[in-house]
């Protein structure tokens, strides 16, 4: 019997959290995100206590500079959804209930394979100057 290579449904959203309303500490910087971070995960949880995740699950961690890392001093994470777009959808309306929690002040990017999907989905409401190459770093949840 050959062994055959299985084609694997690929996807991966990230999203990145950026904290308005807490000052520049240097000090327990890292901290102070995984603070947040955990308070974050709890909010969202009892929203997502019932939800069946496909592969991974969502999960937030501070994100400081380094090498790999485009953004410094936020909180994210990242999901292989796997091709299933019920996930992605459903990370989105996770972030979106984090972007309307009074408890802190977030802008929330989104990011997939696709780029900035969601500049897609709205593509019919945008101004005509609106294309992806224009927009890029454009568009945030607050």
């Amino acid at each position: 019997m050959e062994n055959i290579n299985r084609i694997k449904p690929c996807g991966i959203i990230k999203y990145y959290i950026f904290i308005n309303n807490v000052k520049n500490v240097q000090d327990n910087k890292t901290h102070l995100l995984s603070k947040i971070a955990n308070e974050c995960i709890r909010y969202v949880s009892a929203l997502a206590k019932e939800y069946i995740w496909h592969y991974e699950t969502f999960n937030l961690r501070p994100i400081i500079n380094d090498d790999k890392n485009v953004y410094d001093g936020c909180i994210g994470g990242s999901v292989d959804f796997q091709g299933n777009m019920i996930d992605e959808w459903f990370i989105v309306y996770l972030l979106y209930n984090l972007s309307t929690w009074e408890k802190y002040d977030f802008f929330i990017q989104i990011i997939d394979d696709d780029g900035q999907f969601l500049l897609a989905e709205a593509a019919d409401a945008l101004p005509s100057w609106a294309e992806p190459d224009t927009c890029e770093n454009r568009l945030f949840f607050e």
